[in-house]
């Protein structure tokens, strides 16, 4: 970002605080979770996103609104709306002294919270009163430790709700494909004593569909507001240098990278109120079948330097990643899948495929992470360099034989 100095997580100030909301209602059995509003320019809209908070079912939550340096009175209007819904000691606001955009701001709230899950409110936006608690439902449900959790959507239009779903959404849950019953047993039933027990569920099996990693295309989840992401599936991806390029569209970065890595669960309840203005980044309104309701040029840009981000963070964690991949086909399926989300990837001004360069600019850093044998696959798969692949097998096959063992496990690639 030449001539910016953008907010990073190692900007924001330490909290100083490690309570929820209500201390009262506080219950250690179940995760705090973190709700981080970024807010720009968006003040007229910063109570209703405040109450709908204050108004959630499930108990641990902590609050955080990040003002990236908004030339509006969003900021007398955020410390109004929190002596107004009583949360003076419960909210922390956090004012960016420099417009950094939604990711910088967004890695700021994260550094100041604490939850091991993490919402990013849209200020604009609206929580349905049992969202958290149907997101942190089905994450401790689920037999699959997935990275992040999404509701579906009701799209807003001056106030009235105007559809309840998003094509996406509806498509892949509709196809059956995520229906895994199997995978999904109630926590809080049976012995359980904590604060889910004996309370009516707010989400059932079949309304949970699971969408595996790698996939990360088409899209399918809803906006940034009704995602809930495990901490430790995005701390990776808000930390690097590249990631505060990023200044809009941070949920096509956050989401399709984690649901590359670590896989989804969908589920068909509308709980998160996604408001349409007429000043949204790219959305122009409300869902109509057969038709855009956003501007594709300005979302395909958008995209690009997301899932491009996304790919640079994810090579340039090598060769120490801070989650090991359980194999190098687990990585080479990550960024596969991000490097083939439709239209793809321009090339490179030297002609190169985008994911063949980084693995050619890469190579040292895959060779210590994964060894000449998997290296020699990433070069041929992508064509970066056919003469240096086979010879990153070659020397991968010599060692093998001298140690006596047979042909490596090609398995995924």
């Amino acid at each position: 970002m030449t001539g910016l100095s953008a907010p990073t997580i190692f900007d924001a100030p330490k909290a100083t605080r490690d309570f929820a909301i209500y201390p009262d209602r506080y219950d250690p059995s179940v995760p705090l979770v973190s709700v981080v509003i970024v807010n720009y320019n968006y003040g007229r809209y910063i109570r209703a996103a405040l109450a709908s908070v204050s108004r959630q079912t499930y108990p641990n939550i902590e609050c955080v609104v990040v003002d990236d340096a908004s030339g509006d009175d969003s900021l007398a209007r955020i410390h109004g709306a929190r002596a107004d819904l009583g949360l003076f000691d419960a909210v922390t606001i956090l004012p960016m002294s420099v417009n950094g955009g939604q990711t910088a701001a967004s890695a700021a709230g994260l550094g100041v919270t604490h939850g091991a899950y993490v919402v990013f409110l849209d200020a604009d936006d609206e929580l349905e009163a049992p969202c958290i608690e149907a997101h942190i439902l089905a994450h401790l449900s689920s037999r699959i430790a997935v990275g992040f959790s999404t509701v579906d959507t009701i799209n807003v239009v001056d106030d009235q709700p105007v559809t309840t779903t998003t094509k996406g959404f509806s498509t892949y849950v509709a196809s059956g494909k995520g229906q895994k019953p199997s995978m999904f047993r109630e926590f809080g039933t049976g012995e359980w004593q904590g604060w889910y027990a004996g309370r009516r569920p707010v989400v059932t099996t079949g309304e949970i569909h699971f969408a595996p990693a790698p996939k990360a295309d088409p899209w399918i989840w809803s906006p940034a507001s009704g995602i809930c992401y495990r901490r430790d599936a995005i701390t990776r991806l808000l930390t690097g240098s590249w990631s505060t390029r990023i200044r809009f569209n941070t949920d096509a970065y956050l989401a399709r990278a984690v649901a590359a890595l670590h896989g989804s669960i969908l589920i068909d309840r509308p709980l998160m109120r996604y408001r349409i203005h007429g000043g949204n980044s790219m959305v122009r309104n409300a869902p109509l079948d057969m038709s855009l309701n956003y501007a594709p040029d300005l979302c395909l840009e958008h995209d690009r330097a997301a899932l491009a981000t996304a790919i640079r963070t994810l090579f340039g964690e090598l060769p120490n990643p801070p989650h090991s991949y359980q194999s190098p086909s687990c990585f080479w399926k990550a960024v596969s899948a991000l490097n083939a989300v439709w239209p793809g990837l321009p090339r490179t001004p030297d002609g190169r495929m985008f994911l063949a360069t980084m693995v050619r600019d890469h190579e040292d850093a895959l060779v210590a992470a994964f060894g000449h044998g998997y290296t020699g696959l990433f070069m041929l798969r992508t064509r970066a360099d056919i003469i240096k692949g086979v010879g990153h097998l070659a020397r991968a096959a010599a060692r093998r034989l001298s140690r006596g063992r047979g042909p490596m496990n090609t398995d995924g690639f």
